[in-house]
């Protein structure tokens, strides 16, 4: 979490939690500010810290599903079989194409989705499941 800092509003102050939510080159800030006081500053800090761990989850999780969103139709279906735990031999008999034919799919989807292995992609998108 970043710098906290306390601002006075008429008789009233503040402290403002930046909290940076962000993968690869996007990030997004959300302030969240309370009146302070000192007997409750730790607990509202635990808050603040277990709120900005789900904004972030949730982020990673949106960033993730659109990077699903720009495979093609095709690729979309070899993706999710493939997180489903299907052998190139089991979706190759699914579409009723080549071994061959599926392990360009899958290479294509590898690709866009910037892994290297089956594990990596279920690893990276097992929340979709």
């Amino acid at each position: 979490m970043s710098e906290t800092t306390i601002v006075h509003y008429n008789s009233t102050s503040w402290v403002v939690y930046p909290i940076q939510t962000g993968t690869n080159d996007s990030s997004v800030r959300l302030l969240i500010s309370h009146p302070y006081h000192p007997d409750n500053h730790m607990y509202v800090e635990c808050l603040i810290e277990i709120l900005t761990l789900i904004i972030q989850k949730k982020y990673s999780e949106q960033q993730l599903s659109q990077e699903v969103e720009q495979l093609l139709e095709r690729e979309r279906q070899i993706f999710f079989l493939l997180l489903k735990g299907y052998s190139n031999q089991e979706i190759a008999d699914e579409f009723v194409l080549s071994k061959h034919t599926i392990k360009n799919h899958i290479n294509h989807v590898f690709q866009k989705l910037d892994v290297k292995r089956r594990s990596q992609l279920i690893a990276k998108f097992s929340h979709l499941l």
